[in-house]
């Protein structure tokens, strides 16, 4: 009961406040949350414990035959310009996006439906400054905080165990616990625009500290292709926020990539000249000149989320979170930067941008 009680604030408190109706439903259709939106969009009041979404939505209609199709199917589905008119309520060109996650090893299902959510397809939905995401935050760092004692005690442990030669893996675990511990004592900030401590960075330190940690976490072999450029200008950022940043986009091409190919991961570095300018008291310079593609031979982004991959809670994994592009982005706009997806039908790459350190 308590357990329930909780799962019930949290998604009132999270999903509330957010501009979409949205409904949480179970494999058999039931409806287990709807938002406040969605009762006064739908005139919708759930009395039971039997209600069900086609008591809204007819059984033949296509968003029911889409609910069907992300169940078989795994993965996350949009539409766009979905008219969800009947008798009771006029909902024309709706747009509406489905996905499905597990909740205790149970099948569960999020619709999100609004007018907005496709309606600027080049820029991600106006989350990242709102209060859900603090909210969201603040309901996961109790979660993750406190496994992470066990694990650097263990690392602590095992080190005293093994000779000097071979305490490299358990200094880089104790080294991420305690840079995971200070991203969480700082996760309300994660997705602002205020740098709490920022220094002067190399970015290629940073890009190579990503790599050595993600090689340690995953099992696959991948070649690591760099092309840096020696003469870029340091930046100004969080040295931490940011390999948090590059860990989630190389994580992400990591599971792009089939077990059965030989996968490489590309990063290219170089200053843009064709970057706009700016003049800030008197000195001119470029925007954000200093740019880092990273590319990868996997099989891609699936077309569906092109256009919304950097949203929070939008993922094709079923174990994902659908948060790691999103504090991607939140890291560049805390760096006055910018996360792009080039698009291309033979290779994933995403490319962030910097502006310079004039010293």
């Amino acid at each position: 009961m308590i357990d329930r009680q909780i799962q019930q604030i949290n998604y009132e408190n999270i999903f509330d406040i957010l501009p979409f109706s949205i409904f949480i439903i179970d494999k058999s259709l039931k409806i287990e949350f709807i938002n406040l939106l969605a009762k006064e969009k739908f005139k919708v009041n759930i009395k039971n414990k039997n209600d069900i979404l086609t008591n809204i939505f007819p059984r033949d209609s296509l968003i029911i035959d889409t609910i069907v199709r992300v169940q078989k199917e795994k993965k996350a589905i949009s539409i766009e310009k979905l008219d969800l008119s009947n008798p009771f309520f006029s909902y024309s060109n709706a747009d509406v996006y489905i996905s499905y996650f597990d909740y205790k090893k149970t099948e569960k299902y999020i619709i999100l439906i609004s007018n907005e959510i496709f309606k600027n397809k080049n820029e991600t939905l106006d989350l990242l400054n709102n209060n859900s995401l603090t909210g969201l935050s603040k309901m996961l760092t109790h979660e993750i905080k406190n496994p992470l004692s066990g694990i650097k005690g263990s690392a602590q442990l095992l080190s005293s165990d093994l000779s000097n030669d071979k305490n490299e893996l358990t200094d880089i675990i104790i080294s991420e616990v305690n840079r995971i511990e200070k991203i969480i004592d700082k996760v309300d900030y994660l997705f602002s625009n205020d740098l709490l401590n920022p220094e002067n960075l190399n970015i290629h330190e940073i890009i190579d500290r990503a790599i050595k940690v993600t090689k340690v976490m995953s099992p696959k072999t991948i070649k690591y292709e760099k092309y840096f450029d020696p003469s870029l200008p340091q930046i100004k950022g969080d040295k931490n926020i940011l390999i948090q940043a590059f860990t989630n986009l190389i994580k992400n091409a990591l599971d792009a990539i089939d077990h059965s190919t030989d996968g490489i991961i590309r990063f290219n570095t170089y200053y843009s000249l064709w970057e706009p300018k700016a003049k800030y008291f008197g000195v001119e310079k470029r925007l954000t000149p200093i740019r880092i593609e990273i590319t990868d031979n996997g099989k891609g982004v699936p077309e569906s989320l092109k256009d919304i991959m950097f949203n929070p809670f939008v993922t094709s994994k079923n174990s994902g979170s659908g948060l790691g592009l999103t504090q991607v982005i939140g890291a560049m706009n805390s760096h006055e930067g910018k996360a792009e997806y080039l698009n291309s039908h033979s290779q994933t790459t995403f490319r962030l941008s910097f502006p310079e350190l004039i010293l």
